[in-house]
């Protein structure tokens, strides 16, 4: 083989190589992103229907999950400030390093994350009073957005 031939087959070869890695990385990246935006009871849903689970099953797997999710909220509460604490302090450094108009940009993609946690809430809290619960205590509850 020529010389000249020997470099294309290597650029070729080589450009193959970095679109499947690019490839890839492009694929993990989306479903992780498709899966970030999934609220956790579709997810749970989805899992409880794959596995062919019957109401009275879903139910206590539910009440199991709830149970683990309450005793890990405790477990974390007394250092829940320190945490926020720390989610504030890197907002402040992320916005140090952005421009005006990016920094505009984030505070607004900050705020409608905050909107969309308050729909989700009060929608939990609706539901909880109109099955006679209290909203502070009532967990599991799926509003659907």
């Amino acid at each position: 083989m020529t010389r000249s031939k020997q470099h294309a087959i290597m650029f070729l070869l080589g450009a193959l190589l970095v679109g499947g890695v690019l490839g890839f990385s492009a694929s993990s990246w989306v479903s992780y992103r498709a899966k970030a935006r999934t609220p956790s009871w579709a997810v749970r849903d989805g899992m409880y229907d794959d596995l062919g689970l019957t109401t009275q099953q879903r139910q206590a797997i539910d009440s199991a999950i709830d149970v683990a999710l309450k005793q890990m909220r405790a477990l974390t509460a007394p250092i829940q400030h320190q945490v926020d604490s720390i989610r504030t302090a890197s907002r402040k450094d992320i916005e140090g390093i952005m421009t005006a108009t990016q920094r505009a940009k984030y505070e607004e993609r900050v705020k409608e994350q905050r909107d969309r946690q308050a729909k989700v809430q009060a929608q939990r809290d609706s539901i909880a009073r109109a099955h006679g619960m209290n909203p502070a205590t009532a967990r599991g509850i799926r509003p659907l957005l």
